[in-house]
């Protein structure tokens, strides 16, 4: 699968979520609404992030700030993303690092991915070997 398909798949799949949220009265009835990417500006998923939040925001009719907090292999973003609200003004793009590597890796993570997440599908897949 190419990059631009793989984008694609996950495109269509948050702009699926993002349609069934517009429904709803009273969200989003404020600002900002936040997309938490776990990882530094100008990588892989950062330019994909950026595309997603524009596109959502479209459908909503709303802006969507990026987030990059990069650090501790993505814990740092995935904290802060445990900590917010859980309103449904901040989501988070993760991988499998943050949500389950990082569990045997690191003694302590700072969040609990079972608990202090929901997850609203699946955005994006990437071949698990290289040639």
């Amino acid at each position: 699968m190419t990059r631009f398909h793989r984008q694609a798949t996950l495109a269509a799949s948050l702009l699926a979520l993002a349609t069934t949220a517009s429904a709803q009265d009273d969200w989003p009835a404020r600002q900002p609404l936040n997309m938490i990417l776990p990882a530094g500006a100008g990588g892989s998923s950062d330019p994909l992030s950026r595309l997603l939040a524009e596109e959502i925001g479209k459908r909503i009719n709303q802006s969507i700030a990026v987030l990059n907090r990069p650090g501790a292999g993505g814990n740092v973003g995935m904290q802060q993303a445990a900590r917010a609200r859980p309103d449904g003004y901040t989501i988070v793009i993760s991988w499998t690092g943050p949500l389950a590597t990082n569990l045997a890796l690191y003694k302590d993570v700072g969040y609990d991915p079972q608990k202090d997440f929901s997850p609203i599908g699946r955005g994006a897949a990437r071949p698990t070997c290289w040639r």
